[in-house]
């Protein structure tokens, strides 16, 4: 597997909380948006933009929404699973297909 999302750019793009009367969060709707390339990273590839929304539980943290930094909800959201994903969405939306139709193969080439 390749590692675009390795030479990706990845950002937080969404963070909605939902919180609990007593101001703690219960939880996050959150959305990580990869792009390839990163800048300044030198490439003939063709760029690529995918976008990851997630909830996340985190009532357990007994946290205010300002008590959360940006990296804190990032390292939340399982990115060494969406950067998978990305390397593959990046390989089967992009990349050109790596088949052919042999439309004229001879059936009678096969043994009996």
């Amino acid at each position: 597997m390749s590692n675009y999302a390795d030479n990706s750019q990845k950002l937080l793009s969404k963070a909605v909380p939902t919180v609990l009367s007593s101001g703690i969060v219960k939880s996050w709707d959150l959305e990580v948006t990869y792009s390839f390339p990163k800048p300044n990273y030198q490439t003939t590839d063709k760029p690529f933009i995918k976008h990851f929304p997630q909830t996340v539980n985190v009532e357990y943290l007994n946290k205010e929404p300002q008590q959360f930094t940006k990296t804190e909800l990032l390292s939340l959201m399982n990115l060494s699973h969406l950067d998978l994903v990305f390397d593959s969405s990046y390989e089967s939306v992009v990349l050109p297909s790596q088949q052919s139709r042999q439309a004229d193969f001879n059936i009678n080439s096969l043994a009996d």
